[in-house]
């Protein structure tokens, strides 16, 4: 699996909208570095939030990703396109908040520039096929 975007929304310590492209880095490896409270381990909740609906640690539950910095009206969600044996992929999810229920879409953007064509709805069918995807479950991932 290589991702290629994650655009988090309202997540973690960032109360707007952050976009990481992947694709700008050239190496197959790279390292997440920076100071204490830069937001990397936001990094990883986002990602493993993305796939399987759970945070990259046992500290931290779902619920526990919105930001606090964000205002009222902000909705927490996270977008991740990735690659995965020559297709692409866009899985989107919501943790459960004020303004709005759980949820998680899976989306396979093989050769498209929109969303792409819809595959799975709801928390648990979108991580069940991500598990197939992957061939890892979040333990596994962590």
């Amino acid at each position: 699996m290589k991702p290629n975007q994650l655009i988090l929304e309202a997540f973690g310590p960032f109360p707007g909208v952050v976009t990481l492209d992947f694709t700008a880095l050239q190496e197959s490896m790279f390292l997440v570095c920076g100071e204490t409270g830069a937001g990397k381990t936001t990094v990883f909740d986002a990602l493993a939030f993305a796939l399987f609906g759970e945070s990259s640690g046992t500290d931290r539950g779902a619920k526990d990703l919105r930001s606090d910095l964000a205002l009222e009206t902000a909705l927490t969600r996270v977008t991740l396109d990735f690659e995965l044996a020559g297709r692409l992929y866009r899985v989107v999810r919501m943790p459960n908040q004020p303004k709005a229920k759980t949820s998680a879409e899976l989306y396979d953007r093989t050769g498209r520039t929109d969303d792409g064509q819809h595959l799975e709805s709801g928390v648990r069918a979108v991580t069940t096929a991500v598990v197939e995807l992957l061939s890892l479950d979040s333990k596994q991932y962590r």
